[in-house]
């Protein structure tokens, strides 16, 4: 899957609707089962910005790309990171050393340990478009909406109601604690914006954990953070599955770069489909 460069595919009628000034909060990409469909369903999605993505013929030269690598956020709030998925970030690491002589260096980014925090407080002061009930609710219209829910009386989904609520609970965006974390997130798109230049990518974990259940993430919120972080820094990325588990669950890596770099991204991605087999099938009947 791809998440491309905040800009480049058209988002108009999506929704919730941003504000020209957040849109970089969203973007559209193609989902493949195949890292190669990646780049020609991109190219198709973008239309007259293809010229943005700065792909080359003959395609991109790996020893020259540089890896910076974090194994977790950071944050002992969160669920730690599965050793599996550990493990497969370092045979990433030890396959592009051994066959391109690649430069990989792990890196400490202090923002990512509040990146949930921030990633909140960059919607909250965002100019979403969303159904009014849902919009700038008060505490108390929290409650209602959330018991109305567990009612079967609520015309909204749990997920929606669950960031709700975070949003109307902490404080507000001008009060201390939110500059707080606009500032820090302000910071950590410059800090990563300057390391990785034009010619490195940041290979991080998908998610702390393989595959989980539908909807279990709401008991574990934060842990969505290791997504949203790159929403706040509105820079591609590229997720690339490493096969499965010990226990058969699909586990993977996400591969981000710098704004308008998504080749990069995809090169990586389909190189490691190559080394590590790609999709692989956790079930005997899907195929």
């Amino acid at each position: 899957m791809v998440y491309p460069s905040p800009g480049l595919v058209n988002i108009e009628g999506t929704f919730p609707v941003m504000g020209p000034d957040m849109s970089h909060l969203q973007s559209l990409g193609p989902m493949t089962r195949y890292a190669s469909d990646l780049l020609p369903m991109l190219k198709v999605m973008v239309g007259p910005n293809v010229r943005k993505l700065k792909h080359e013929d003959n395609g991109v030269d790996l020893s020259k790309v540089k890896i910076y690598y974090m194994e977790e956020n950071g944050n002992p709030l969160d669920t730690n990171v599965s050793p599996d998925i550990k493990r497969g970030i370092q045979r990433v690491l030890s396959h592009m050393r051994q066959k391109y002589g690649t430069y990989t260096r792990k890196v400490h980014f202090d923002g990512f340990r509040d990146a949930f925090l921030i990633w909140v407080y960059f919607i909250k002061q965002t100019k979403i478009s969303i159904p009014e009930k849902a919009a700038n609710s008060s505490r108390l219209d929290v409650i209602i909406d959330l018991i109305k829910y567990f009612l079967n009386l609520s015309v909204y989904t749990l997920n929606l109601l669950v960031i709700n609520a975070v949003l109307a609970l902490l404080p507000s965006v001008d009060s201390e604690f939110g500059k707080k974390y606009i500032r820090l997130g302000r910071e950590m798109k410059q800090e990563f914006k300057t390391l990785l230049g034009s010619d490195g990518v940041f290979i991080f974990p998908t998610h702390p954990e393989p595959a989980i259940k539908h909807m279990s993430t709401i008991l574990k919120l934060s842990n969505v953070s290791y997504t949203t972080v790159f929403n706040v820094l509105g820079v591609p990325v590229t997720t690339c599955p490493l096969g499965l588990n010990k226990d058969g669950l699909p586990i993977g890596i996400q591969i981000a770069s710098n704004p308008f770099n998504d080749r990069l991204t995809i090169a990586v991605a389909q190189e490691l489909e190559k080394a590590f087999g790609g999709w692989v099938s956790p079930s005997k009947i899907v195929c």
